[in-house]
């Protein structure tokens, strides 16, 4: 069941919560719910702009509340949450109320569980590329990533080369030199 549901401040899903409700007898359920003794677990979403859809991957589980932290530089972000989830500062456990969320960055949703029919997700861990500007999968990396059998690394192609790789003409080396240019290199 999902517990809450956080957008970003383009409208995207960025933060799923999911709710586990207790094994036991139904009673037992009920008395855990009240007390807050759900287990949720949360799930981060990452847009890909060259894929146009969105991955999700799983970051961890606990029981109790969901923690909330400030949002730098003045980002506003969306909030939807199950009447059952109970709100904390990352920093404790006190439970906050509607304006101390707004002062975080976060300003809440009303209203049914929100639809996210209509963002395509699949399983996927990513990384961000600053240059590109995008969330990409780890097993698809955009062109300003390589990977060099070498090193058993991914390189950046242009603020970090590996020494199996010219910067100079852009190509990854499988010699002692740059067969486009020539320039020796150490292997």
């Amino acid at each position: 069941m999902i517990g809450a549901v956080e957008f970003d401040s383009d409208g995207r899903p960025c933060r799923i919560v999911r709710m586990h409700y207790p094994a036991g007898s139904v009673l037992d359920q009920l008395l855990q719910v009240a007390d807050r003794g759900h287990r949720l677990s949360e799930g981060y979403i990452d847009y890909c702009k060259r894929d146009g859809c969105y991955y999700q991957h799983e970051a961890g589980s606990w029981t109790g509340r969901l923690y909330l932290g400030k949002l730098v530089d003045g980002a506003r972000h969306r909030l939807w949450a199950h009447p059952d989830i109970t709100f904390s500062r990352i920093t404790n456990d006190d439970p906050l109320i509607e304006s101390e969320i707004a002062e975080l960055g976060y300003d809440l949703i009303d209203g049914p569980t929100p639809s996210l029919a209509e963002f395509w997700m699949t399983d996927g861990v990513t990384y961000y590329c600053e240059r590109c500007e995008d969330s990409l999968p780890e097993g698809d990396p955009c062109e300003c990533v390589f990977w060099c059998d070498a090193c058993g690394a991914y390189w950046d192609r242009w603020s970090e080369p590996c020494e199996h790789y010219c910067g100079a003409c852009q190509v990854e080396l499988h010699t002692g030199h740059c067969d486009d240019c020539r320039s020796a290199v150490s292997t």
